[in-house]
């Protein structure tokens, strides 16, 4: 197993912490996806490292808060290039890794996360919203159906990931005291927020033989408690709950 991300020290900490927990091994591959050279460099180290690749994991991604009057233009290119454009470009460059650990009965795979904001529109916080993320993660679910169309000849499964609030980086602008983990899980309609196995049971089962014949899937595979289907969600939060 091979973590990818753009720090170092992150990278070595998920390794680390991955090996403890055994088997396997999982090694530390430090590399910045946000531009078409990073992306170039990742697919470089791994083909030099592996002659075959039966998963990709596409987890990569940003997001940018602004008011909607004064939402900037520069926040469209980091997200979309990010989110959207180098997930199509890895899955591009590693797809002969891929098809190369394909078997018959047990196909490649890639795994596209998006978030229950590209199945409905993203909360606000106060007057601050996440337009271009909720749109960049709309495009994924649809990039996740195209590259199916592309790849299902090639005997790899693309599937998408549609996850609700769970505590990451990202969610600790809100998240990151108690009141707002509480604000949080309030919304939801099973009152609390996602945890580390919601999210591995479903990625278990997109990797595993269970799934080889599953593709194209996403909002059938939403990870969010229901959130995705009740009004309360759209809720907009006061700087107060956050």
């Amino acid at each position: 197993m091979y973590i990818l991300a753009r720090k170092a020290a992150l990278c070595e900490e998920a390794a680390k912490a991955l090996n403890a927990m055994g088997p396997g091994t999982a090694v530390a591959l430090p590399g910045d996806l946000s531009t078409i050279e990073g992306v170039k460099a990742a697919a470089t180290q791994l083909k030099s490292k592996e002659k075959a690749l039966h998963i990709l994991v596409n987890n990569a991604g940003a997001t940018w808060g602004a008011p909607y009057e004064s939402y900037p233009d520069e926040a469209w290119q980091k997200v979309m290039d990010l989110n959207v454009r180098h997930v199509f470009n890895l899955t591009q460059q590693l797809t002969p890794l891929i098809e190369a650990g394909s078997e018959p009965n047990d196909p490649g795979r890639v795994i596209n996360i998006a978030s229950v904001d590209g199945v409905r529109a993203s909360q606000t916080f106060g007057q601050t919203a996440a337009f271009a993320y909720t749109v960049s993660k709309g495009a994924v679910i649809h990039l996740t159906k195209a590259l199916c169309r592309a790849l299902a000849s090639k005997q790899i499964c693309v599937n998408c990931i549609a996850p609700g609030v769970f505590p990451s980086n990202m969610t600790s602008f809100y998240m990151g005291n108690d009141k707002g983990a509480a604000a949080a899980a309030a919304v939801n309609p099973m009152k609390r927020v996602g945890r580390t196995a919601d999210m591995a049971g479903i990625a278990l089962f997109l990797c595993s033989p269970a799934s080889a014949w599953v593709q194209g899937q996403t909002t059938d595979i939403t990870c969010d408690g229901g959130a995705h289907l009740h009004d309360r969600v759209t809720t907009t939060w006061t700087q107060e709950q956050v």
